[in-house]
C-alpha cells in the first residue's frame, strides 16, 4: 500500500535534541508531499519525497464561511497498478501572496511502481488557478500512445477569486492525460505553449494559459466556424512564465469558436464550445 500525505512540523513536535514546537507555522522549505509505502505487509516503511509544498491553504468567503481548503492529495493507478499519478491542488506562487493557495492548479506527478522511481514532469494538468478543490478519481486508463488519462471533478473559483458559500456551486468534469508532451515539441519551436480553456464547453467566463519561455509581445484572436472574425485583442508584452487570461463568451452565440495566440510569426489555435 501506499500513501500520499504531507509531512510538516505540528504543534508538541519535539525534534532530537530542539525545542517543542508551537502552533503550525507554514515552512515551505520543510512542508512536503511524500509517498509512503510498504513492500513487505507493514513489517518495514519507506518513503519518496515526491514535491514541495509552496502554498498549502486558504479560507474561502470568510464573511459566509469560511470554507477552508488545502492541498488534497490524491493518489491514482492504472489498471495494471504498474503506473501511480499523484495529485495535488497548488498555486502558482506568482499569482499569490506569500503561501495561500488561493488560485489552485492541478498538478500531477506519475511514479513507476516496478521500478520504485518517479516517472515524468511535475505536471499542471489543468484548471489554471481556477479550482476552489477537486477530487481525482482513483483509477487512470491507458491511453495506449506513451499516456495515461486522469479524470477530476472541480468547483471554480467564481470570477477568478471570488468565491461565495450563498451562490450556486456549479461541478465541472476534466479530463487531461499524462504527460502531457505536445508542450515540449512546441516550446523547441515556437518559444510558447497555449493550453486547452477551461471550463470548455462555456457560456460564460472562460480560462487560457500561455506559457512562455521568453518575453515576448502577444495578440488573442477569436473567431467563429464560418472564419469570421469576432474579437482581436493585444495582450501586450508578457514575460517569462505562465500567464492566464480570461475569455468572456456570455455575448458569444451558442456554436464552435477558434482562439489562436500568435507571438513572432509563430500561431497556436485551440477550439473553443459555446453552450
Amino acid at each position: 500500500p501506499h500513501m500520499f500525505v504531507h509531512v510538516f512540523p505540528g504543534v508538541g513536535t519535539t525534534p532530537t535534541g530542539g525545542t517543542v514546537a508551537g502552533d503550525f507555522v507554514y515552512y515551505p522549505a520543510i512542508n512536503l508531499l511524500i509517498d509512503v509505502f510498504t513492500a513487505d505487509g507493514g513489517l518495514t516503511w519507506e518513503c519518496n519525497v515526491v514535491s514541495q509544498v509552496f502554498t498549502f491553504e486558504y479560507e474561502f468567503d470568510p464573511t459566509n464561511g469560511p470554507v477552508p481548503e488545502c492541498n488534497r492529495p490524491h493518489i491514482s493507478m492504472s489498471s495494471d497498478r504498474e503506473m501511480m499519478f499523484f495529485s495535488w491542488f497548488e498555486s502558482d506562487t506568482s499569482f499569490v501572496t506569500g503561501t495561500e493557495n488561493n488560485f489552485p492548479d492541478w498538478r500531477c506527478q506519475g511514479y513507476n511502481v516496478q521500478g520504485d522511481s518517479l516517472e515524468g514532469p511535475a505536471t499542471v494538468m489543468g484548471t489554471y488557478g481556477d479550482a476552489t478543490w477537486g477530487n481525482v478519481a482513483d483509477y487512470a486508463f491507458d491511453n495506449a500512445d506513451g499516456t495515461y488519462q486522469l479524470h477530476m471533478t472541480y468547483s471554480p473559483i467564481e470570477d477568478f477569486g471570488t468565491f461565495s458559500v450563498l451562490n450556486p456551486i456549479d461541478f465541472y468534469y476534466l479530463g487531461a492525460p499524462y504527460p502531457n508532451n505536445i508542450g515540449i515539441q512546441e516550446l523547441e519551436e515556437q518559444s510558447f505553449t497555449v493550453g486547452q480553456n477551461y471550463p470548455n464547453p462555456t457560456n460564460t467566463l472562460t480560462k487560457i494559459a500561455i506559457e512562455s519561455i521568453e518575453a515576448a509581445n502577444f495578440t488573442l484572436s477569436i473567431v467563429d466556424i464560418t472564419g469570421r472574425t469576432i474579437k482581436v485583442t493585444n495582450l501586450g508584452r508578457l514575460d517569462v512564465g505562465r500567464h492566464v487570461y480570461t475569455i468572456d463568451a456570455t455575448s458569444f452565440a451558442p456554436g464552435i469558436y477558434f482562439y489562436t495566440v500568435e507571438s513572432a510569426g509563430h500561431k497556436n489555435t485551440k477550439k473553443l464550445i459555446v453552450e
